[in-house]
Order: C-alpha cells, then structure tokens, then sequence
C-alpha cells in the first residue's frame, strides 16, 4: 500500500518509467513523471476479483484497475489475451504492444526418466479462481495407480485439501525452489491447467520446455500457449469428464513430449529481451509530450 502512494511522488526526473500494473492497481506516476513512459500489463483481474475478494473491496479495486485506459504512454502487454482484454474490459484505446515472455532453455530441459505410475502436476499459487478442485475431481475418476501433486501455496490449500482427502493419490508440496519445480515437471507426465484467466502460461511452456506436455482448458490464453494434440490438449472448460479424458489422452500419447519441446523453443529471454528493447529505444526516440499548465 505504501508503495502505491509513494511512486506517484517520486517517478520525476527520469529518461524512462517503466509502470508496472501487475495487481490490477496502477502506480499513477504520470502525476510526477512527464516524460516516457511504459505501462506494463501482465493481466487483467477484472473477472476474478470479486471471487477473491471482498465485494467492496472488489468493487475499488476493479474501479482503480479500469484507470488504466486514463494513463499516457506506450501500453505492453504479455500476450495477445491480455491485450485484447485491455481493450475490451479497461477501455484501453489506441495500440497496445505485445511481447510475450521467454523460457530459460539452459535451465529447464528433459529429464532422464518419467514417474511410474503415471504423475499428473498442477503448479501455481492455490486459489479458488485456478479451479484445482476439478482437477482433483476429474484425476479421482482415473484408474489407480497415479498421483496427483500440487505445487504451491495459497489460501486456498486448507480446503482444496479437505477436498482431496477421500481421493487416493494427490499430494501437495507447498512452495518448492526452481531446482525442485524443474524436477517435478521433467518427471511428469502431463501439467494440468484450469485456472479461468490469466495473463499468460509460462508454467505451460515451462513444463513444454522440459518435454512435458499440458492440458489444459480450451480459453484463450492458452490456445496461444499449447499446440492442441501437437504439445498438449486443450478440454472444454467446466466439464470434469472432458478433463478425465484428457489427462487419460495425454498419458497414452508419449509423442507428445517431442512437439511440447520443440513448441517451446519458440520462446526465448534472449528473443523477448531483444523487442523489450527496440521498443524501448523507439520510445526514447520519440517526442516528450508537453506539459499540462
């Protein structure tokens, strides 16, 4: 909170402001700072915040979040999803930049082997919005044996897990380190993906780069992010069958793991690195605006 209301006092006086709106509120520092600057969208909360939070507070923070269409500058964002709900959702007119993020190739690379039985992993913070009680309720319809491990923390454990006791299987692991994560996803035999928005899937391309492959439901964001039947399988949204059916697809289709690796090298660092930076160097190169008297 205390950042928020700093920023806006301090942003002056610099060549570029980078203005993160990664939790929905933006910094404002257009109020001290007059010349370049980047507004960069990571994601678009508008549908999950009253699931999240209380209805008051919801309703503020949606509010502070639609000011976004108000801030001067040049608008990036992560995926073309996030994008088209910038426009759609905030009101953000004009041009809005896409550049997606990069895969650390050196890090994450194919394991020597795969757990037996079968090992389903679901990875990212434990929220009601990331659906993981369907996961569990479609990995119960699924022949033993197997396992289900859920990585990550959140204030949604204590009840994904009260959900999970009488389900044979699922494990979860809490917060693990980079080298831990890597390790469940090179030895496991799909990644499963419910959550219902995001900004992007960098944990699916992640997992794509170790050889693992995804499924995941059929929203937009992930359509950008998972090949359909070539480095994953995308499932009709709400429905647990199809999600059963999926994961029991995946676990019988090895060959898989050959076109998630090869998708996933079409993101790079190096690459997203290399348009972070033309794009700032245009920037610079434009005219500062005047003034407001």
């Amino acid at each position: 909170m205390t950042l928020h209301l700093i920023a806006p006092l301090v942003a002056g006086g610099y060549d570029l402001v980078i203005e993160s709106v990664a939790h929905a509120v933006p910094f404002y520092t257009g109020f001290s700072h007059r010349g370049p600057r980047l507004i960069a969208l990571y994601h678009v909360h508008q549908s999950i915040l009253r699931r999240e939070l209380p209805p008051v507070v919801a309703g503020v923070v949606q509010a502070l979040e639609r000011t976004v269409r108000f801030e001067k500058g040049t608008v990036l964002a992560i995926s073309q999803t996030t994008r088209d709900a910038a426009q759609k959702e905030l009101g953000v007119r004009g041009p809005i930049e896409v550049i997606p993020p990069g895969v650390d190739h050196s890090f994450f690379v194919p394991g020597d082997s795969r757990a037996s039985p079968p090992n389903f992993v679901c990875l990212g913070r434990l929220r009601r919005y990331k659906r993981l009680d369907a996961v569990i309720s479609a990995f119960s319809a699924l022949p033993p044996p197997g396992t289900l491990t859920i990585v990550g923390g959140g204030d949604d454990r204590a009840r994904l897990e009260e959900v999970a006791r009488s389900v044979p299987g699922v494990r979860f692991t809490g917060s693990v380190s980079e080298e831990v994560k890597r390790h469940l996803l090179q030895e496991a035999t799909a990644l499963v993906v419910t959550s219902e928005a995001e900004g992007f899937g960098l944990t699916i391309l992640e997992a794509a780069a170790t050889a693992t492959p995804s499924v995941a439901v059929n929203l937009p964001i992930y359509r950008e992010v998972v090949q359909d039947r070539l480095s994953g399988l995308l499932v009709p949204e709400n429905d647990t069958n199809a999600l059963t059916d999926g994961m029991r697809w995946v676990r019988d289709h090895p060959e898989l793991r050959e076109g998630a690796s090869t998708f996933a090298r079409r993101f790079t660092w190096e690459a997203t690195a290399s348009e972070f930076s033309r794009l700032v160097e245009r920037i610079l190169g434009e005219p500062t605006p005047r003034r407001r008297k």
